[in-house]
């Protein structure tokens, strides 16, 4: 994904160089109604779940660590606007599952049942989140045609489902864990544009609640430098970062805990009119 990124900026630069450019002259970069965005970028697996039953007191899975669970998945985004001068509408949605044929390194509850330390099992953790905002641009200096600055408010809803199935091969049972929660989101979003060719975006939001049984947390933000090709059309790359954690009732008698946090390199192609 590094390589990819440094490919696809060592291009744009190679173009602009030359004067590939097309002249958007009268037109400034940021002067758009509506825009698609389209972004790929991959993490590390970092992912944990914790179901307990009456029963059987579950015991927190790592799936790197305690699963020996090797994958890196490469999440696919998808990001909608729509714009006015100073109120945007943004809605994003992205999804990652990701599975492997491993052993368990040490005996583990589970879904009320037990794995025991070198079962060969099948092992997903599975993530979907989407998100609506509104977007109030409070602060918009100066012209991306030469060096522009905004900086806005983030006010919206994101949900995230979660899942975990774990199928010990001997059996073939599925063991499963899952839970999902809808949440207000708050955030900060900055943009720098100049030349009337770059612009460097950043966001952050989230939001910890903790409401009758559920305790959720999620974490969202980003970063990403776009070259545009032309008035209506872009490519980039950054980092992207995305973490929550969702418990529901007691995860140590009578619950479910389900975690992850993902981070990486992202490359992005954009359209908008």
């Amino acid at each position: 994904m590094r390589i990819l990124c440094t490919l696809v900026f060592s291009a744009c630069a190679l173009t602009a160089t030359a004067g590939g450019f097309t002249d958007i002259s009268g037109k400034a970069i940021d002067d758009y109604g509506f825009a698609i965005r389209g972004r790929a970028w991959m993490t590390d697996q970092d992912s944990a779940v914790q179901d307990s039953t009456r029963t059987q007191p579950g015991t927190v899975i790592d799936f790197d660590d305690d699963l020996d669970f090797d994958g890196d998945p490469l999440i696919p985004e998808l990001d909608l606007e729509f714009r006015t001068e100073e109120l945007a509408l943004h809605a994003m949605a992205w999804y990652s599952a990701e599975g492997d044929n491993t052993t368990s390194r040490e005996d583990e509850g589970f879904d009320g049942r037990i794995i025991l330390a070198g079962d060969a099992l099948s092992a997903r953790f599975r993530v979907v989140q989407a998100a609506v905002h509104f977007e109030w641009v409070f602060l918009d200096f100066g012209s991306s045609k030469t060096f522009g600055l905004e900086v806005g408010v983030i006010v919206g809803a994101r949900w995230t489902r979660f899942d975990a199935d774990i199928r010990p091969t001997a059996t073939h049972e599925r063991l499963h864990s899952g839970a999902q929660a809808v949440l207000p989101d708050l955030g900060l979003t900055l943009c720098v544009g100049f030349l009337n060719i770059f612009e460097i975006e950043a966001y952050a939001s989230g939001m910890v609640l903790d409401v009758s049984t559920y305790d959720y947390e999620s974490i969202n933000g980003g970063a990403e430098l776009r070259i545009y090709i032309d008035k209506n059309f872009y490519v980039g790359g950054g980092y992207r970062f995305s973490s929550g954690s969702l418990e529901r009732g007691d995860s140590e008698e009578d619950g479910r805990l389900l975690e992850y946090e993902y981070h990486g390199p992202m490359v992005t192609l954009g359209i908008q009119f």
